[in-house]
């Protein structure tokens, strides 16, 4: 076992990215207020008949699955080491995919909430009537690309990683 491996770049990445996930997570499931913030439709609740519900279901599975997955890939660095697990294709292929689904989880909550009103304090009401936190959505939003935008970065130094160790491998 080597913990001293996770002071790697792609250990650093993925303990990164599993803190955003966690935080994304976090104001997901209590961002409105102390209630759950959708990340496809602004109302109070989103039923199965809801036309965004594939969206929502997107962000869902996307911020749990790759929770999991990094993990996993976390423990497998531990125990086995990050040249045990870049000589797989596998991580390139989750890296490249979270990133894919986390920049389109962020872009459809972007556009789901841009054109929400926030509630303006300002007005000299005493007391403030949250109607949905729009902040919120939108910081969501912005977790959610800036973990694609880090697992693109983890795509494309694994894959340079995996390369030049292929090379390695082949040349010795």
């Amino acid at each position: 076992m080597a913990v001293n491996d996770l002071c790697s770049v792609s250990g650093i990445l993925k303990l990164l990215q599993s803190v955003l996930i966690f935080i994304t997570l976090l104001v997901h499931r209590h961002g409105d207020n102390g209630y759950y913030l959708f990340f496809a439709t602004t109302g109070l609740k989103l039923g199965n008949k809801d036309p965004n519900i594939d969206y929502e279901n997107l962000g869902n599975s996307t911020l749990v699955s790759f929770m999991i997955i990094n993990l996993v890939l976390i423990l497998g660095y531990v125990l086995d080491g990050p040249e045990a697990i870049h000589a797989s294709l596998l991580e390139p292929v989750w890296n490249l995919l979270g990133a894919c689904m986390f920049v389109a989880s962020g872009a459809v909550t972007i556009i789901t909430w841009q054109n929400e009103k926030m509630v303006d304090t300002s007005a000299g009401m005493t007391e403030t009537e949250f109607y949905r936190n729009v902040t919120a959505a939108l910081a969501m939003a912005g977790l959610c690309i800036t973990v694609g935008a880090l697992y693109l970065v983890d795509f494309i130094f694994g894959w340079v990683t995996r390369s030049r160790e292929t090379d390695e491998y082949k040349n010795p």
